[in-house]
C-alpha cells in the first residue's frame, strides 16, 4: 500500500531491531511496551523512530503526525530551552489517541524539549490496563529521562539520517492552531481568575501575600537586591523594605534562603513555570 512519507516509514521500520534492543532494559525493568523518539525541525520535518512497527503503519497511513492533538498543542507552546512532560491516561480524546488505545498502546508519558532549531521528544507507553505505571511517571520519571540521555548516545548513528526523505514532511500550515483558537478564551480566563493575593506556606501554615509582596518575593528569588527590586518596581528602597518585613512577619521566616524556598514551593510559582 502506498501512503505519504513512505520513505520515512521505511527508515523507521529498518531501525526497529536496533530500537528494540536498545529498549530492552527499559521494557524489562518497568514493564513498558512501547517507545518512540521524535525530532521536529523548524523547517517542518520530523524524524520518527518507534518500536511498534504495526502501529507505525497506522500512524503513517492516518497521517497522525499532522493531527492537532494534545501532544502537538504542548509542543507548539514550548519556549526556547523549555521542556515539558505530558501523561495520557483514562479515556482517549481525538483520533490519534483513540487509535493508540485501540492498538493497546496507552498510559503514556512523553517528554518534549525545544532547542533553537528543533524540538526533541521521547514517548514511553504500555498497555491499556497497566494503570499502575502512573507511579513510575509521578515518582520515578528521572529513570525515563536517564534513558533519553542513554538513547541519545547509543542511537546517535541513526538520529541524523543522510537523506531528508527519511524524515516526515509535515503540514505546518496550522502549527499554531490551538494557540490561535484559544487566545481570546485564555485572556478571558486570566482576567476571571486574576487575584490580588497569593498563598504561601509559612511556619504556621498558609498565609496570603499582597500583589506587591508577591512581586518583592519573586524578585528576591531571582537574586535581586533591595535596591535592584526598588528600581525594577519603580518604588523606594524604604517601601521595598516595608514589604519584605511584612513577608517575614506573615511567614515567620527571616532567612533569604527560606523566603526563596517558600516562593518556589508556591502554586503561583508553579503556574508561572508551566
Amino acid at each position: 500500500m502506498s501512503f505519504d512519507n513512505k520513505p520515512a516509514f521505511d527508515y523507521n521500520l529498518a531501525q526497529v531491531p536496533v530500537l528494540t534492543e536498545l529498549c530492552r532494559p527499559l521494557f524489562e525493568t518497568f514493564g513498558l511496551t512501547a517507545f518512540a523518539h521524535i525530532k521536529i525541525t523548524n523547517d517542518g520535518h520530523m524524524l520518527r523512530l518507534a518500536t511498534n512497527d504495526a502501529w507505525e503503519r497506522v500512524f503513517y497511513e492516518k497521517r497522525f503526525y499532522n493531527e492537532h492533538d494534545m501532544f502537538q498543542h504542548l509542543r507548539d507552546n514550548l519556549k526556547l530551552n523549555e521542556s515539558k512532560t505530558i501523561i495520557a491516561m483514562g479515556d482517549p480524546k481525538g483520533a490519534h489517541c483513540n487509535a493508540l488505545f485501540d492498538h493497546d498502546i496507552w498510559n503514556t508519558f512523553s517528554i518534549y524539549k525545544r532547542h533553537k532549531h528543533f524540538i526533541e521528544g521521547y514517548a514511553f507507553g504500555t498497555t491499556r490496563n497497566k494503570t499502575e505505571i502512573l507511579d513510575l511517571y509521578l515518582n520515578q520519571s528521572k529513570y525515563l529521562k536517564m534513558f533519553a540521555v542513554y538513547f541519545q548516545d547509543k542511537a546517535k548513528d541513526i538520529l541524523e539520517p543522510n537523506n531528508v526523505n527519511k524524515m516526515i514532511h509535515l503540514d505546518t500550515s496550522n502549527s499554531a492552531y490551538f494557540s490561535n483558537v484559544n487566545a481570546e478564551k485564555l485572556k478571558q480566563f486570566e482576567a476571571l481568575t486574576n487575584t490580588k493575593k497569593i498563598i504561601v506556606t509559612g511556619k504556621k501554615g498558609f498565609t496570603s501575600l499582597t500583589r506587591r509582596e508577591t512581586e518583592c518575593l519573586e524578585s528576591i528569588s531571582n537574586g535581586l537586591s533591595t535596591k535592584e527590586i526598588a528600581n525594577h518596581l519603580g518604588l523606594s528602597t524604604r517601601t521595598i523594605e516595608y514589604y519584605v518585613n511584612n513577608i517575614k512577619t506573615k511567614t515567620q521566616y527571616k532567612n533569604k534562603s527560606d523566603l526563596i524556598s517558600i516562593f518556589k514551593n508556591s502554586m503561583y510559582y508553579e503556574s508561572t513555570c508551566s
